[in-house]
């Protein structure tokens, strides 16, 4: 089947799932020569489609492209390659900066996430969550939208993607000490209020792992070089007490010692004349 949006034919290659609420598809632009895809969601309740277009305006964003349609509202999103993070992320088989780094990269991608809030946490509720290669993070909209709710905020995303990375930290757990218990005692009472304390939480145990790096390291480098430092200290010893011992004889042969001369103002007195007066 073809839909039209604006100057866009757009044609389903892919039909993903039907519901009660709307239906959702994948589909290519037939008047373009690229192989771009996009997510075709078509909302069949008018209320719900009203709710949703009021909630992006609300928030300042935007859809790609909207259009009536005789079975529903069209609406249309990106499409990436599908990649679930519960299906491939292998949480005891990767190391842990990889662990920080797709734990960041979400919260990342949560916070600029072009989308209301109502949105963002059906994606992250409905396992719309895919994980590339290189570890960054992007979203899928293969929605089922009857559970979308425009009192959703901030408060409700932040507390279910802490409930996500806190999934992606527990095979971490040793390693990344201080974050999971820091989030295991928040998550289960909702103690998140944005997306900017769950990246703190979540940074905390490598900066203190920096800080304690500093400390060891610095021990580290005097315990390898403490024989060194040793003999440095001898070397020295023995090099003062060679220079107390000449001191020594030098004022049991002349009765005097002509180094200390170097502390002493030789122009106090010229003659019979002082020069302190």
């Amino acid at each position: 089947m073809v839909y039209q949006i604006g100057n866009m034919s757009l044609n389903c290659i892919r039909e993903v799932f039907r519901c009660e609420a709307d239906n959702v598809c994948i589909c290519q632009d037939v008047n373009s020569s690229s192989d771009t895809c996009y997510t075709l969601i078509t909302i069949k309740d008018h209320a719900l489609a009203r709710t949703m277009i009021e909630s992006f305006e609300k928030a300042g964003k935007k859809f790609l492209a909207t259009a009536p349609h005789p079975d529903g509202f069209l609406v249309l999103f990106p499409y990436r390659s599908e990649r679930r993070l519960s299906q491939f992320y292998a949480g005891t088989h990767i190391s842990n900066e990889d662990c920080e780094k797709i734990c960041v990269n979400l919260i990342t991608e949560c916070m600029t996430a072009d989308m209301p809030y109502p949105l963002l946490y059906l994606i992250l509720s409905q396992d719309q969550i895919d994980l590339d290669k290189d570890c960054s993070v992007h979203f899928g909209y293969g929605l089922d939208l009857s559970a979308y709710d425009t009192s959703v905020g901030e408060k409700e995303c932040a507390n279910i993607c802490a409930r996500i990375i806190l999934r992606l930290i527990e095979p971490k757990a040793e390693a990344k000490a201080i974050s999971y218990e820091i989030l295991k005692r928040k998550v289960p009472r909702g103690g998140y209020n944005r997306f900017v304390d769950i990246f703190r939480d979540v940074r905390i145990t490598t900066e203190a792992e920096t800080k304690t790096g500093i400390v060891k390291r610095v021990k580290a480098f005097i315990k390898r070089n403490l024989g060194r430092f040793f003999k440095i200290l001898i070397i020295a010893c023995g090099i003062l007490a060679v220079m107390v011992l000449l001191m020594l004889i030098t004022q049991l042969i002349v009765g005097d010692i002509p180094f200390f001369r170097l502390f002493n103002n030789p122009f106090k007195e010229i003659g019979t004349e002082s020069m302190l007066q």
